[in-house]
């Protein structure tokens, strides 16, 4: 870090002067502007106006070679593209093998902005091409908002029905949830590495850190959708009895009120109503918990699939007290 006596200018005026080095960087001449922007703590941030684009492109190399098989692909590509990194280029000494390309091509499928730019034999270039000062974050929570609560809803009303299809909508909305969370998270990470991206698109730190927690917690929530679609696909709908059908349709249309009640608190910062809902969702769980426990006549490969159900359930309602709380500690910061 460089330190720089400040000078008495004018016998008034406080002076520093500006790093040669920074001024070429970012393109600054005599009589450009330059933004000052006073920080809680104390510091100050320089915003040059008008001056050159500094290059901030970062791109991360995958030697293929060095991969043992396409879910360790997965992993790396997806660590790369939630750092941020602007590009991706994966290379290997030979032809790349025909699984991991496919997992490549699969990858950028599951992923928001990045498009395949270069492909060679041995070598595939992957582009992020949006435009993220144009990202409004609000809109891919709202999509997750919309895909968690359908899946809430289907999954407890179809759960142990002869509804083949359930199992495949669970998991392809859930992919759609994963989506938007990996594309949050990278959001996340490029406003950390560039803190003029918060300034440009008008989101700042502390809201981009909650918009991230809840877009988490739903993502957690549509993988426990998922668990209790395959719990019930796991065992046989026949002689499944009503009752038990009609309880989880309660629970489940109970979980994805309030589900929606906690992501609206949060919107608008409604702390009472925050409050309102941690008791709820503890009366819900007690609810559950004592909802199961009524004597009904099940078998044992039943009994055993509903009380996986219901623990998923319970843990819903728990994230639900996850959001209520980041909502109360948003609106006091």
């Amino acid at each position: 870090m460089e330190v720089r006596k400040v000078q008495l200018t004018g016998g008034k005026s406080l002076t520093v002067t500006l790093p040669k080095d920074w001024t070429n960087m970012v393109g600054l001449t005599k009589n450009d502007s330059i933004k000052l922007e006073p920080n809680p703590d104390g510091t100050l941030t320089l915003y040059p106006q008008g001056s050159s684009k500094i290059a901030r492109e970062t791109s991360k190399t995958i030697d293929l070679d060095q991969i043992p098989n396409a879910d360790y692909l997965f992993r790396v590509m997806l660590g790369a593209y939630i750092s941020g990194h602007d590009s991706i280029i994966l290379k290997s000494k030979g032809p790349i093998d025909d699984i991991l390309k496919n997992e490549i091509f699969s990858f950028t499928q599951s992923t928001i902005g990045l498009e395949t730019i270069e492909e060679e034999d041995d070598r595939i270039m992957l582009n992020d091409l949006v435009n993220h000062e144009d990202i409004v974050l609000n809109k891919n929570l709202d999509r997750m908002r919309a895909l968690v609560k359908n899946m809430i809803s289907r999954v407890f009303n179809d759960a142990f029905t002869d509804d083949t299809t359930l199992v495949k909508d669970i998991e392809s909305k859930d992919a759609e949830v994963d989506r938007a969370y990996w594309f949050i998270s990278r959001e996340c990470s490029l406003h950390q590495k560039d803190i003029t991206l918060s300034q440009r698109t008008g989101t700042g730190p502390d809201e981009i850190w909650s918009i991230h927690s809840l877009a988490r917690i739903m993502e957690r929530i549509g993988d426990h959708a998922v668990l209790v679609s395959t719990y019930s696909s796991e065992v046989s709908s026949v002689d499944f009895p009503s009752e038990v059908h009609e309880r989880l349709q309660d629970v489940g249309g109970r979980i994805a009120n309030l589900f929606l009640e906690t992501v609206e608190n949060w919107r608008s910062k409604d702390i009472k109503g925050s409050n309102d809902c941690i008791e709820d969702a503890e009366y819900l769980i007690l609810y559950i918990r004592s909802t199961f426990k009524k004597s009904i006549s099940l078998t044992l490969e039943h009994e055993n699939a509903i009380n996986r159900i219901t623990s998923s359930a319970i843990r819903i309602a728990e994230y639900c007290i996850d959001i209520s709380e980041l909502t109360i500690n948003a609106a006091m910061n």
